[in-house]
């Protein structure tokens, strides 16, 4: 006998109708659809009762998702209602927690802030990935150096010879230029001179004028808005004549473009094509293979190879007979990235990087972000976790009434995401707030415009959700997987040793990273400290420097008006020392003896008379530059460095050239830092000079009365020049303000680091003694001290930091140490710097014990006891 097909509902309905259903309602649910399904089948149709189906379906999804959309509304109001209850409820837990979060979250934003802006560098050029610097490696003598000036022949080469080279400018900038137009006058403004191919390149935006011609008229000039706001004010400047350098060059106005931004290590007031009036600067032919002057920026395909493409600039160089100069051994040109311009540039004289960073600070301050978004997040895991072991019988009440382990992680969770969310309110509050003090600081100018871009929000997103999860994910995890039974069993304040174990993990952990920063910031603090206050060798106190866009034409007569002054000590001419992280290299160096073939690295200053007296420098041996002896002027003066790597134990009187110059050693100095603490002293000679900047030492008392007689004597003999001096040896403190700037935002987010860990400990202590309540009462009754309750308390935290300290002083101990690799002058690390740390905190973690023990110990133990 033939069996007939039995027929059902739709699968895909049949699908929807179980996800809709409870476990234990889905079969007699489908059950009963099915048998009406048939009846309609039978006597309607096919279609009638697929129609029915879909319409009941449909109208039974709509009203489930009604419902669910309603009890979820019901059930976050009650998870609210829960947590803001608990809030209220523990008002100082509830207030720890959201500040010290609230304080980590607002550093770790400002810190990722301030590196968001010193990675912007360059950036917003749209041919950034393409774009390279030109850099010139040479040795000189036993000494490796690399510098931004090529032969400027070299741009052209590279495009003509090269397709891997697809555009070439030349720019560098100058700040020695008077400027006269529109009725004003500008001193030492910023001039880029470069070529045409320089908006081919960069992505500076062009306000008025053609991009593709304003620069190829060797008379044009381009200035940007603010050039043109100060010289024409409202009025077009376009077409414009500015009077270029002294009145020597007429240049008219092609173009103005937008103020380089200030993440731009390219800046200028000006641009000037290179003209037939520029072809030769400081005596140097800028046709010829032989001269390097000024820097290259070239713009390259992306399937350059970089590292064999310096093959092919040598061949250039060999074809042109560069190899090998009067004044180096080997000299050869690279690729450097533009990427690496800002903050990876391994070049020794780059003047034109505007606002260098040093790589190492934006990793420290990377890595203090991280370690306090960690001490923030791990503090805010060990309340959660000690408050939570107060509500075991709480959730094993719920547990008994039904409630589902997914319904308590739920809760946890939104209790977490809520605190989180508040304190995240209050972080950017507190952004909002400190941001100009960072800008002020850091010398920057960052703005809430950052958090418009993508991976900015992105960032900070996640790390509102990492927040969330880290500090309740645990407790959820944990208390809902506990059965109601040992709920109720165990001590309802013990927390389980599982959770105190945690906690545990979780306090040596801040230890660690606290005593890390700490012992990084005060290594850098004493460095600081220590270039501050270390002997140079000179005395830059009381030295006033006056400049001026030339040399000025009557020294003698100024000199002379100037020490009529009583207040007046000295008066000189020169370079003066400690301006530079580079020394002024000098080749073509010999003396008398030199054994063949011997070169020597040698730095070379030029001053005039009484520079020793101005900048109180000590002879050895021998006299300083004189005017009763007139062959001074071609005479020489070493340090004791360049005397013992000459090999020679009596200098005075040998004979020494320099370039075509040659006279005798005069005289020898003791060795003096005439750069920076990050080079050790090199050879130096000193040459005598009549030009460069005036530098004048004068008396402490009644310095502004002093300044006015220079200012006096300044514009009696040059008129046309503004007064502009200032104190060297703040022009000395500019030279480490990066180390300066990174001292003050460490000193500051160190503070806040501590203040968010002792703030998390206090939190933590408190729950913890509160959970020995009854147990120091029965001690209190058994005649324990308070002093003895307090050491026993304090005994697991003291295990805590000894574990951390065996940690963090090794990794604190290599981190500085990479660190003031960066000087050739620096600290010592020694033992009592880990020691000072240890018993800071050591004692604060004590102080913090007693305060909470002593306030629970001072309970009268029979309130405490009563209920056992």
């Amino acid at each position: 006998m033939s069996s007939r097909k039995a027929i059902h509902i739709p699968a895909l309905a049949k699908f929807i109708l179980k996800r809709m259903s409870l476990y234990y309602e889905r079969h007699s649910i489908i059950e009963d659809f099915e048998i009406t399904y048939q009846k309609i089948r039978k006597t309607e149709g096919f279609l009638k009762a697929n129609t029915w189906c879909w319409m009941s379906v449909i109208r039974s999804a709509v009203e489930y998702i009604k419902l669910i959309v309603r009890w979820r509304i019901a059930m976050f109001k009650n998870y609210l209602k829960i947590a803001l209850r608990t809030l209220r409820r523990n008002k100082s837990y509830s207030f720890i927690n959201i500040a010290g979060l609230s304080i980590g979250l607002a550093c770790t934003l400002l810190i990722l802030l301030w590196v968001q802006y010193e990675f912007s560098f360059d950036r917003f050029h749209s041919n950034y990935d393409n774009l390279y610097r030109v850099v010139t490696e040479f040795e000189r003598g036993n000494r490796k150096m690399t510098e931004t000036m090529v032969p400027v022949p070299l741009g052209d080469a590279l495009k003509n010879f090269y397709p891997e080279i697809t555009h070439a400018a030349i720019f560098t900038e100058y700040s020695q230029f008077r400027v006269e137009a529109g009725g004003k006058t500008g001193f030492n403004q910023q001039v880029g001179f470069t070529e045409p191919d320089f908006f081919e390149m960069f992505s500076f935006q062009l306000v008025s004028g053609d991009p593709k011609t304003c620069l190829k008229d060797k008379n044009s000039i381009v200035i940007t808005e603010e050039s043109a706001a100060y010289y024409f004010g409202d009025k077009n400047p376009m077409g414009e004549t500015i009077l270029f350098d002294n009145e020597k060059f007429p240049l008219r106005v092609t173009g103005v473009i937008k103020d380089p931004p200030d993440n731009s290590h390219i800046q200028f007031k000006m641009l000037v094509p290179i003209g037939p009036g520029f072809g030769v600067i400081g005596g140097k032919d800028l046709a010829s293979w032989e001269s390097n002057v000024w820097g290259l920026y070239v713009q390259a395909r992306k399937d350059i190879n970089v590292t064999a493409f310096t093959d092919k600039i040598a061949e250039l160089y060999k074809t042109h007979h560069v190899d090998k100069t009067k004044y180096a051994k080997k000299i050869r040109s690279r690729l450097q990235p533009f990427k690496d311009i800002h903050m990876r540039s391994d070049v020794d004289f780059d003047s034109s990087n505007h606002y260098m960073m040093d790589i190492k600070y934006v990793y420290i301050f990377l890595s203090i972000a991280v370690v306090v978004f960690i001490i923030a997040c791990f503090n805010f895991m060990c309340l959660a976790t000690a408050r939570s072991a107060k509500r075991e019988k709480e959730v094993g009440i719920r547990k008994v009434s039904g409630a589902f382990k997914t319904d308590l992680i739920k809760q946890f969770m939104s209790e977490s995401f809520l605190l989180v969310i508040i304190a995240f309110v209050f972080a950017l509050g507190l952004v909002h707030l400190f941001l100009p003090t960072l800008n002020e600081i850091s010398g920057k100018e960052i703005n809430f415009a950052l958090l418009n871009k993508r991976h900015i929000l992105i960032s900070v997103c996640l790390v509102t959700i990492v927040t969330g999860l880290f500090s309740g994910i645990y407790p959820s995890l944990y208390l809902s997987s506990l059965q109601p039974i040992s709920l109720f069993q165990r001590n309802s304040l013990s927390g389980g040793k599982k959770g105190i174990s945690f906690r545990k993990l979780l306090v040596t952990f801040q230890y660690f990273f606290t005593i890390v920063l700490l012992f990084v910031s005060l290594v850098l603090f004493k460095q600081i400290n220590f270039i501050e206050t270390k002997d140079l060798g000179f005395n830059p106190d009381n030295v006033v420097t006056l400049d001026s866009p030339g040399d000025i034409d009557h020294f003698e007569a100024v000199k002379n008006e100037l020490l009529n002054h009583p207040n007046v000590i000295s008066v000189t001419q020169g370079i003066r020392p400690s301006l530079r992280d580079q020394g002024h290299a000098a080749h073509n160096v010999d003396w008398d003896g030199n054994e063949a073939d011997f070169e020597l690295g040698f730095d070379w200053l030029a001053v005039s008379y009484d520079y020793d007296k101005t900048f109180n420098l000590t002879l050895k041996e021998g006299r300083f530059f004189s005017e009763e002896h007139p062959m001074d002027t071609a005479n020489f003066i070493l340090n004791e460095t360049a005397v013992k790597a000459m090999n020679i134990k009596d200098p005075i009187g040998i004979k020494f050239r320099f370039n075509k110059t040659e006279g005798e050693i005069i005289g020898v100095v003791n060795d003096f830092h005439f750069s920076s603490l990050r080079r050790k002293i090199k050879p130096l000679f000193l040459v005598y000079t009549k030009y460069f900047g005036l530098s004048v030492k004068i008396r402490p008392e009644n310095q502004e009365e002093t300044i006015k007689h220079l200012s006096a004597v300044w514009k009696q003999f040059e008129p046309e020049e503004p007064f502009r001096y200032s104190f060297f040896d703040e022009r000395l403190k500019r030279m480490y303000q990066n180390e300066r700037k990174s001292k003050m935002l460490m000193k500051y987010f160190t503070f806040l680091t501590v203040v968010i860990f002792f703030m998390g400990l206090f939190g933590l202590i408190g729950y913890m003694s509160q959970q020995r309540t009854k147990e120091i009462g029965i001690r209190k009754v058994l005649g324990a001290s308070t002093s003895h309750i307090t050491t026993m308390i304090f005994k697991d935290f003291m295990q805590l930091l000894i574990t951390a300290s065996v940690f963090s002083f090794p990794i604190g101990y290599y981190i500085g140490t990479k660190w003031l690799e960066n000087f050739a002058y620096r600290i010592n690390l020694s033992l009592w710097m880990f020691a000072l740390i240890f018993v800071f905190i050591f004692a604060f973690s004590y102080i913090i014990v007693s305060f909470q023990t002593i306030k629970v110990a001072r309970l009268n133990p029979s309130e405490t006891l009563r209920y056992e």
